[in-house]
């Protein structure tokens, strides 16, 4: 019996070894949304997919629909996250983001969500960003995710954040609206909460 191929883009949340050689990984897909993955014998020295589905590689992926999961066919990287790779702190920042995704999203087609995530992290991946820019650039994705999920949309929103700009300046107004954001995000996540 055949299986039908979907290929899709995405980028590599996590990962957990599994097996002698295998591994699972939680994939957020233009297509498909955020699903979960077998990598059979990736991590074998002679595997060709091994260097394309390392944690945060952005990615074109070929998956078959198994029993009880998704299986990997083939990946190809898209382009390259070294601005983050080299940065504890970045990583540290896009760490939390992922966290929060894998509790938040299903396996559901959202397109307007991935690309604001994926312009995100190319963003956070080609700017050089203080401390604070990196905590103003966390509360702003959040801000904006947690909104197009439909979390706190009843309460006084600054919509100037809700231009899906990334840059310098946007980050700045962040910085000036910090406690409004973080009271907006902390009420948006009780609400999330409490419906799931």
């Amino acid at each position: 019996m055949s299986h039908r191929i979907y290929q899709t883009e995405g980028v590599v949340l996590s990962g957990i070894d599994a097996g002698d050689a295998s591994r699972f990984l939680h994939i957020y897909t233009k297509h498909l949304g955020l699903i979960g993955a077998w990598g059979q014998g990736l991590r074998k020295i002679e595997s060709k997919l091994r260097y394309n589905l390392q944690d945060f590689s952005h990615i074109s992926i070929n998956v078959v629909r198994g029993r009880h999961m998704w299986r990997i066919t083939d990946a190809e990287q898209l382009s390259a996250m070294d601005g983050i790779l080299e940065s504890r702190q970045k990583l540290a920042v896009l760490k939390q983001i992922m966290s929060l995704m894998r509790k938040m999203l299903d396996e559901e087609e959202d397109t307007i969500l991935y690309e604001l995530f994926t312009k995100a992290i190319s963003f956070l991946n080609t700017n050089t960003l203080s401390r604070d820019d990196l905590i103003h650039f966390e509360l702003l994705y959040v801000f904006r995710m947690l909104h197009h999920l439909g979390y706190g949309k009843k309460t006084n929103t600054p919509n100037n954040l809700l231009v899906p700009n990334w840059d310098k300046k946007t980050i700045n107004c962040v910085g000036k609206q910090r406690p409004t954001i973080t009271k907006l995000i902390n009420h948006s996540l009780f609400a999330a909460q409490t419906i799931r």
